[in-house]
């Protein structure tokens, strides 16, 4: 049960101190009296550790599986970069296969001149990370920028 919870808190995005809610108690509370008498629900600090930990372990378990697939079919590198709403430059790095697509990693671009040769780094990175064996193909957006970063790459 405690693992439900904390995969609810994880995939709604919901701050840890919400669990500290005397409302978030009284619901869980009301649940357990009619259907789980006795449960008693994860404090805060279970959740951003023992609970966090666990459920990212799992993700890493359920990932492998389809990482697997990267070496007999390979992958697509997909990137795009944007700009959230307090004004950071982050760029976002996507691998697509025949099991999906996989969020790998978002960088937070915040004071880095962003060249080509800094997005070329990046990429070789994302290669390394992948396996450069595994990697079909790389797509960004046309920005004269990521067209130069694509052509130091060959």
């Amino acid at each position: 049960m405690d693992r439900r919870i904390g995969r609810f808190f994880f995939a709604s995005s919901l701050p840890f101190n919400v669990a500290r809610s005397p409302c978030w108690k009284d619901v869980v509370m009301g649940l357990a009296n009619c259907t789980l008498s006795g449960y008693v629900p994860p404090s805060s600090e279970k959740l951003r550790i023992a609970i966090l930990a666990e459920e990212k372990a799992n993700i890493e378990k359920l990932l492998e599986k389809k990482k697997f697939s990267w070496i007999q079919y390979g992958v697509s590198i997909v990137s795009d970069g944007w700009t959230d709403i307090q004004r950071q430059p982050l760029i976002n790095f996507i691998v697509y296969s025949l099991d999906g697509p996989i969020f790998l990693k978002c960088v937070d671009a915040s004071g880095e001149y962003k060249d080509a040769e800094y997005l070329k780094g990046l990429f070789i990175e994302v290669i390394k990370e992948v396996g450069e064996d595994n990697v079909m193909q790389i797509m960004t957006d046309n920005a004269p920028v990521c067209q130069r970063a694509m052509m130091n790459l060959a």
